[in-house]
């Protein structure tokens, strides 16, 4: 019994030491063929023709609309940190009538593991390398896309690449092979854009785009650069469609943008006007699948240069930035800007605006502007001469030297084409250091502080200090009405006090000539005056 029992035990050692080096030489022999398939497949491709049938089948609709046709299969691999993809090259879609609808050059199919393990050949995950894209639409249609070669329609390339959309928005359907798809990658693309309804065109090489499938439709991502005078701005989408709403929302980041460049792509720009500088920022988007725009946000600022705005603006700006931040919602017919910042030269000057009936033709807006440190030889350059006409011409032709402080300026009014029209315009500047003049022929007031308040007809200055050459101004106001006449009104109420030869003086200039009436020699007189200057009559409105 004892013999036996070790003749047992030793045959099972014996036994579980041949299993071992058995195990361990397949194990080392499988190792051996792992290696060699990975040094082979790091070498290159490996061909692999039987496979393209089951390809095709697995990239063909079930209806059998289209067909799908592949020049050769290979087995690629691109490390240890990547799986294996299959990838077909001269892949072409055919229609019922053979006629060729789509080409691409190379796409990578990574296959699916578990439709593997079932027997299925169903992709997973497809990447189109260099294709054509276009993305056209026609006035009044929605976008339609389509890959490579299209037809003289176009129509049955785009159906291809719709039917490859619609299997990423429908629900996952794994006793399909295309059930099984939930990415399409897009790799250096040649995309090309027409919108005729924008008036836009542009081709935008080396472009990369990702579709996702997600619970509720598509993620969307996409990065590229668009050469715009000479200069590359880099452009980054990202973004979602929602099946259920067919809207498609987008965040279009984007940088060193030649602001001039734009109209080469976008017609409809030069309307606006022209600049040299260059921009970055973003836009949010959101669109209809039938190409209409449901709203627009905006974040943007640029560098230093020139803008020029078109009527009825008609104005030229040298500025060192811009700040514009706001919305187009309600299908783009309402424009809120809740910041428009510009800054030149230690001046500076905000804009908020709301804008109604964009769509329509006939915008009614309000809005209102503030600024700070501007220097009134400067005043002109940031102040349109379209906007308050007789204001800014008075300002002009009596302001001069000085700086001012705080401005605030209120408008409301209508646009139709490029005829602004005002129905309200009202407003401040609070004022340092100017000169003022008030009626032709008498000397002007200097070093005025004060505050003028204004509206589209009226110009109304609080003098808080100032003097007429040697007399020193206590209070005083300077009021102008009715601007818009050939003959203002001009209503004078100073206070002043200082040498009674400079007194008798003023009172003698022209138009007044009160001492010389009274027999009263300026030249003769000294001592002190108070001055109590009232003057009531209309004025030429070119001082």
């Amino acid at each position: 019994g004892q013999e036996t029992k070790r003749w047992k035990t030793s045959l099972i050692i014996r036994t579980t030491h041949r299993l071992i080096r058995i195990t361990g030489a397949i194990g080392a022999g499988f190792f051996v063929l792992l290696m060699l398939a990975a040094w082979r497949l790091s070498s290159g491709p490996v061909e692999l023709h039987f496979l393209t049938p089951y390809v095709e089948d697995a990239l063909t609709p079930d209806d059998g609309s289209y067909l799908i046709n592949i020049g050769a299969t290979e087995l690629r691999w691109g490390g240890w940190d990547r799986p294996l993809d299959l990838t077909a090259t001269d892949v072409q879609g055919i229609d019922s009538e053979g006629v060729v609808i789509a080409t691409v050059p190379s796409l990578a199919i990574e296959i699916s593991g578990p439709a593997l393990l079932r027997g299925m050949i169903a992709p997973r995950r497809i990447m189109i390398n260099r294709p054509t894209v276009r993305l056209n639409r026609a006035a009044k249609s929605g976008y339609e896309l389509d890959f490579g070669r299209a037809t003289e329609t176009g129509v049955a390339s785009s159906e291809l690449t719709r039917r490859l959309v619609d299997e990423l928005l429908d629900a996952p359907d794994r006793s399909r092979p295309l059930g099984h798809l939930t990415e399409l990658a897009i790799r250096d693309a040649d995309l090309q854009v027409h919108d005729q309804s924008l008036a836009l065109s542009l081709n935008i090489p080396d472009s990369d785009i990702l579709l996702q499938r997600s619970p509720n439709g598509l993620e969307v991502q996409m990065s590229t650069a668009i050469d715009l005078q000479g200069e590359a701005a880099v452009i980054d989408i990202v973004g979602s469609y929602q099946a259920e709403t067919a809207l498609l929302d987008l965040v279009v980041g984007f940088s060193n943008l030649r602001l001039g460049g734009v109209q080469d792509i976008w017609t409809a720009a030069a309307d606006f006007g022209s600049s040299d500088m260059s921009a970055a920022g973003t836009l949010t988007l959101s669109v209809g699948i039938d190409g209409d725009f449901r709203s627009i946000g905006f974040d943007v600022q640029t560098g230093k240069g020139n803008l020029t705005l078109n009527d009825p603006i008609d104005h030229s700006f040298d500025l060192d930035e811009i700040t514009l931040r706001g919305r187009a919602i309600e299908g783009l017919d309402i424009l809120v800007v809740d910041e428009l910042s510009v800054v030149s030269e230690g001046a500076s000057a905000a804009v908020g605006l709301r804008a109604l009936g964009l769509r329509t033709g006939t915008i009614s807006f309000a809005g209102n502007v503030a600024g700070r440190d501007i220097p009134n030889n400067r005043f002109n350059e940031l102040w349109p001469a379209t906007i308050g006409i007789l204001v800014r011409d008075w300002v002009e032709k009596n302001l001069s030297d000085g700086m001012v402080t705080t401005a605030n300026l209120s408008l409301q009014g209508s646009l139709q084409g490029s005829e602004l029209t005002l129905s309200d315009m009202k407003g401040y500047l609070d004022l340092e250091h100017f000169t003022v003049g008030y009626l032709e022929g008498m000397p002007r007031v200097q070093d005025v502080d004060g505050r003028a308040d204004f509206t589209q007809t009226t110009f109304d200055i609080a003098l808080h200090t100032g003097h007429i050459d040697k007399l020193k101004v206590d209070e005083g106001r300077v009021l102008f009405t009715g601007l818009d006449q050939e003959y203002p009104n001009t209503d004078i109420d100073v206070r002043l006090h200082g040498p009674l030869d400079q007194a008798l003086h003023l009172l003698d200039s022209k138009p007044l000539g009160y001492a010389s009436e009274l027999g009263l020699d300026p030249k003769k007189a000294s001592g002190e005056a108070s001055v109590d200057l009232a003057i009531d009559f209309p004025a030429k409105l070119a001082l």
